[in-house]
């Protein structure tokens, strides 16, 4: 082990100096004297486009158009499920927000504590307006 203050130290902190600036001046020269970024060139415009389910080249995508047609009265609704009872699932909430026309639910969550619960972010966000409220 070396200890601070010797002249082993010394040396040591002086050798790391020097492979710091190696490493630097191999990365400027590898990626060339022009100013060129680390991450190469922009993505091409198909990047982003979704072939099937399994796809996934990228974190991020962008928003598809399409997902803001849906509402609460038009959503897709589970296909041969089972109901459940109250009670069934005591861990799950529904989460609703109360407009005119009555309360629509549109989000889900679980219970983790009994003064918490944990959902999506977007479902703590108002709805047209509408802000969450609680029960």
């Amino acid at each position: 082990m070396v200890e601070p203050g010797s002249s082993l130290s010394s040396v040591y902190f002086c050798i790391m100096k020097v492979v710091v600036a190696l490493l630097v001046l191999c990365v400027a020269a590898i990626n060339g004297a022009g100013g060129q970024s680390f991450f190469g060139s922009e993505p091409s415009d198909d990047y982003y486009r979704r072939n099937d389910v399994f796809d996934c080249p990228s974190r991020y995508y962008p928003p598809v158009p399409f997902l803001n047609a849906f509402s609460a009265d038009n959503a897709p609704a589970v296909a041969g499920g089972v109901r459940a009872f109250d009670g069934e699932y005591q861990h799950m909430v529904a989460i609703g927000w109360e407009f005119n026309d009555g309360i629509k639910y549109l989000c889900g969550g679980s219970i983790i504590h009994s003064k918490f619960i944990l959902t999506a972010a977007h479902c703590s966000l108002p709805v047209n307006g509408y802000l969450l409220k609680k029960d």
